[in-house]
């Protein structure tokens, strides 16, 4: 039995970069979830694209369940999701993507957990599209994308989470909240799980029935992907071996250098993260053309993130310069409003 009061958030920065059909199928399978969503205290979705009015009256006639707040355009990803988790009053929030689809039984799974008291944090499995040939082969090449499977219990203990398949107790969320307005695309999560498992207190815990399927980049747009995950990688690390990003504090940023042994560290988990998503290939039964030219994907990905990397250290300007990205955390948002 559901005990546990529950809102959702959901935002649209992502819809910049997919389509609004995407949009809509996400929520067609949230009205069809085995723990009914209007069950929840509210589901809000933060509007960043923004959408027009059209849209917007559509969605809301179609989803009656929905709320929609408006906000200044370009708001980050993260400061979206934190927007609209202040926008709740649900014991527990759920963090959500207006570009993934979620699994019947994803939000009941969830949720459920939370029927522990202990439990504080909960993630969900999110993976990569695979239905083609090019999605299979960026699901077996990008290492940023994709959960761990795990062969244990369906709740067990997990060292990270993705903000588009996660649920936090909001006590717990509001306290110690993602961090926010720092110069990266979308390491901020790594970040809070670093500071959740060193000193905030807590455990992320991960239900594997809380599945969700991820959209992969378009070819035009995978390879400034990568360039911006390895400004990510560049820039969460040197907030690793700052001592205060450890106590929490994001904010006061100083550059720090990083040694070899964390290249080695970050390199050895960039191998052993393909390795583990080539091996998943093999259920696929690839012929031997098809495998080549996933390794080439492979090592092409992997070049362009070592140059991000690289050019993070000497400008990271560039970096989202090159991959024509935003720098959100410039931007001074305003408050959000309801306006469906």
């Amino acid at each position: 039995m559901q005990t546990q009061s529950f809102s959702i958030v959901i935002e649209t920065e992502n819809l910049a970069r997919t389509k609004l059909a995407d949009f809509y199928s996400c929520l067609d399978l949230l009205d069809h979830q085995s723990l009914d969503i209007r069950l929840a205290e509210e589901v809000v979705l933060v509007d960043t694209v923004p959408l027009s009015d059209e849209t917007k009256r559509e969605i809301v006639s179609t989803y009656p369940w929905l709320q929609i707040f408006s906000v200044t355009p370009g708001l980050g990803y993260y400061e979206s999701k934190m927007e609209g988790a202040a926008k709740c009053r649900g014991d527990v929030i759920v963090l959500c993507d207006s570009d993934c689809r979620y699994s019947t039984n994803w939000l009941e799974s969830i949720v459920t957990s939370f029927d522990d008291p202990s439990i504080e944090i909960v993630s969900g499995k999110t993976f990569p599209r695979a239905d083609d040939f090019y999605s299979i082969a960026l699901a077996g090449t990008l290492a940023n994308f994709s959960s761990e499977v795990s062969d244990g219990p369906k709740l067990h203990e997990s060292n990270s989470y993705f903000a588009n398949n996660v649920a936090f107790k909001r006590s717990y969320l509001l306290k110690h909240p993602i961090p926010t307005n720092l110069p990266i695309f979308r390491g901020n999560c790594s970040l809070h799980c670093s500071a959740i498992r060193s000193n905030f207190g807590g455990t992320i815990w991960a239900h594997s029935d809380a599945q969700a399927v991820h959209p992969i980049p378009s070819p035009a747009g995978l390879f400034p992907r990568m360039l911006l995950h390895g400004l990510d990688f560049f820039t969460a690390t040197k907030f690793e071996l700052h001592a205060k990003a450890r106590e929490g504090a994001f904010n006061d940023y100083r550059p720090a250098r990083i040694t070899k042994d964390q290249l080695q560290a970050v390199f050895s988990w960039r191998l052993q993260a393909i390795r583990s998503k080539l091996k998943a290939l093999d259920q696929h039964n690839l012929n031997v053309i098809q495998l080549v030219f996933i390794a080439l994907l492979a090592s092409l990905c992997e070049i362009v993130f070592w140059l991000g990397f690289a050019i993070a250290n000497l400008a990271p300007d560039l970096v989202r310069i090159l991959s024509g990205e935003k720098q959100h955390h410039q931007l001074d948002p305003k408050p959000a409003m309801a306006d469906y």
